[in-house]
């Protein structure tokens, strides 16, 4: 038996794409959905799933508010060959964050660098700038300064990075932005920006950020719809109350049991009907039943 090799060609296809190319064959909501969980790179708020929801009932025509344009999402093409190499020269001109000093330089060691000091020497200040400018699931806030004291309001974070992209010095300023082109393609590993598990046998499982983005979709997705069946369920007709003024062996029970929108309003109005000596037959009922 003769196996044919086939060929696949992989390049393109990266999670994140794969992941924009499905959305941009879906709805408009959908689209939305999947362009804020890029950008975050979290599980969606329960403010965002509300404004989704909200473009959701406009696309539909279910609610007054006017449809905004949603375009197709479209991917940064960043241009990368095998020979392509991202090294970190060195961090300075800091502002802004922790009490880092601005004239002090981070500088990297191009095999390993180990950074150590006491508590509040400034490790995790740097820490927060690698994680801010790479591709982590989850950067974290920069924090001013918290031992200043000459009441003077703290400069924006940003920061001055020297970096060596195919062998050749490049300069990146970043200004506290979320995810820094080219330095996205660097992975942190660290307990609040890695996903890991430990189960009874000590086995290990990391989700890689690309591939995470696909349960936050997913999880949005079921946001939205857990909102439609509360809407729908507000709207089915609840329990009929008319029905305990009525005994259950009488002609008209069953009319006011299966009341709906297809109920025939004549016939309705005719048994509402009530002859002229109706309140005699009663009292003369009520007599002899009173015998």
């Amino acid at each position: 038996m003769v196996t044919e090799e086939i060929s696949v060609n992989l390049g393109e296809a990266t999670p994140r794409r794969l992941l924009v190319n499905w959305a941009n064959g879906q709805d408009a909501w959908v689209r939305v959905l999947t362009a804020e969980t890029i950008l975050s790179r979290k599980e969606l708020s329960d403010d965002a799933l509300s404004k989704i929801y909200s473009v959701f009932l406009a696309e539909k025509g279910l609610s007054d508010l006017p449809m905004p344009e949603v375009p197709k999402l479209e991917l940064e093409i960043v241009e990368a060959t095998d020979e392509d190499s991202l090294e970190l020269a060195e961090i300075r001109e800091v502002k802004g964050v922790n009490a880092l000093a601005a004239d002090q330089v981070l500088a990297f060691d191009s095999d390993l660098t180990i950074l150590f000091g006491q508590n509040g020497s400034g490790k995790t200040g740097y820490s927060r700038i690698l994680k801010r400018i790479s591709a982590v699931r989850t950067p974290e806030d920069i924090l001013p300064n918290a031992h200043a004291s000459d009441g003077a309001t703290p400069p924006p974070p940003s920061a001055c990075i020297e970096y060596r992209q195919s062998g050749e010095e490049k300069t990146a300023i970043w200004k506290n932005e979320p995810g820094l082109t080219p330095f996205t393609r660097i992975s942190v590993f660290d307990a609040e920006a890695v996903s890991l598990h430990i189960d009874s046998e000590l086995g290990y499982v990391f989700t890689p950020a690309e591939l995470a983005l696909f349960s936050y979709v997913a999880k949005g997705l079921q946001g939205v719809q857990q909102r439609i069946a509360a809407e729908v369920a507000a709207l089915k007709p609840g329990t009929n109350s008319l029905l305990a003024r009525f005994a259950r062996e009488t002609t008209v029970y069953p009319v006011i049991e299966t009341l709906g929108a297809t109920t025939d309003l004549t016939e309705l109005s005719m048994l509402a009907t009530v002859p002229e000596d109706a309140e005699t037959l009663r009292e003369g009922l009520q007599s002899e039943w009173d015998c």
